[in-house]
């Protein structure tokens, strides 16, 4: 490992319970780093392999992460985020603050399935969290800054609702 990713990259690789993905993780991020320079940090998204909640009709397992362009792993500092297979595949979905690394990565904006880019998202009422109705299933989910997570229904306010960093916001 090497670059500015390095110090981030080996907390995340060694958190990672399963060995084909620690070694597929660390080859894919490195790979995107040394492509876009601004990229020093990564969170994963859990430690363990999981189904993808961006593409449900992937069989294969994922391991989930946020790529940031500083050591400070929040919402402000976020490039984009991505999964990557054992095998080494991956994608990463760059914010459109840096689509400018689509193409520079040859990986263009998939959005979750279920949506297309023009679909109905709104942010509630100030609260900055983003919404949509998921037409499938028929409920709303709300944009966690990875990946969408399922609202809940409120009988008492007769909203969609989700606890975000402690705080309730309704939709």
């Amino acid at each position: 490992m090497s670059g500015p990713i390095k110090s981030s990259l080996v907390k995340a690789i060694a958190a990672i319970k399963e060995p084909a993905f620690q070694k597929a993780t660390e080859k894919f991020v490195e790979d995107i780093a040394a492509k876009i320079p601004i990229i020093t940090g990564i969170k994963l998204n859990g430690s363990r392999p999981h189904k993808s909640h961006d593409d449900p009709a992937d069989p294969k397992p994922v391991i989930s992460f946020a790529l940031y362009k500083s050591n400070k792993l929040n919402s402000r500092n976020r490039v984009g985020s991505g999964h990557v297979h054992d095998d080494g595949t991956g994608h990463v979905n760059f914010s459109s603050k840096y689509k400018q690394y689509r193409a520079i990565t040859g990986m263009e904006y998939k959005p979750p399935i279920g949506q297309s880019s023009s679909s109905g998202e709104s942010k509630s009422g100030g609260s900055g969290l983003t919404w949509r109705t998921n037409e499938q299933a028929k409920y709303a989910e709300w944009w966690d800054g990875t990946n969408w997570v399922a609202g809940n229904w409120s009988n008492e306010y007769q909203k969609w609702c989700a606890c975000y960093n402690g705080q309730w916001y309704y939709w």
